[in-house]
């Protein structure tokens, strides 16, 4: 086995040029050892260093057309550079929650509680309830007297709760909503 490295102002160049010196093997592996580095105007200050790891085509001549043809349909077969890397880039697949969980239920209670004590109205109380992917927090006395500003904070508050959650909890809530309101 045999391997080149390489490095280019981009990871796929780079794998392109070495590809390219290799003599465009149809079995190779790559390493990726850095990845380029881009300022905040865009340009490259630290170029994508690869290894690509090959065997080595053995020379031999058979002189039949079956063979040639038979060589060229599995090059047209081999996947290049630019595809191979997309292949071997994985994501970490986030993970989704689509119910409430009775721990999120109450780390978004302990968060509207400091809140409400963080806005100097600690004696205000709420209830919750669940209802399907919605969690409901229905204050007993209007928090603010303005409902309009009132319907701004609930927004916010909405907004933060679940921001707060997928902080703590490291997980996507797409299907998931809070909503508040008050008498």
């Amino acid at each position: 086995m045999k391997s080149i490295m390489e490095g280019a102002n981009s990871t796929i160049k780079a794998i392109e040029k070495a590809w390219i010196r290799a003599g465009k093997p149809s079995e190779f592996s790559i390493k990726i050892f850095e990845h380029e580095e881009k300022n905040f105007l865009g340009m490259t200050t630290r170029q994508a260093k690869i290894g690509i790891f090959f065997t080595e085509k053995e020379e031999k001549e058979q002189g039949t057309k079956q063979h040639k043809y038979q060589a060229n349909k599995e090059q047209k077969k081999i996947a290049s550079p630019k595809k191979e890397i997309k292949k071997q880039k994985t994501t970490k697949p986030q993970q989704r929650i689509e119910q409430w969980t009775d721990d999120m239920v109450a780390n978004a209670k302990e968060w509207v509680k400091k809140n409400l004590i963080f806005m100097g109205l600690p004696n205000i109380q709420f209830t919750t309830s669940l209802s399907n992917n919605y969690l409901t927090f229905h204050f007993d006395t209007p928090v603010i007297a303005e409902s309009a500003k009132e319907k701004i904070l609930f927004r916010s508050f909405a907004h933060l709760i679940m921001v707060a959650l997928k902080n703590k909890f490291k997980t996507d809530f797409k299907h998931l909503k809070v909503i508040l309101t008050s008498s």
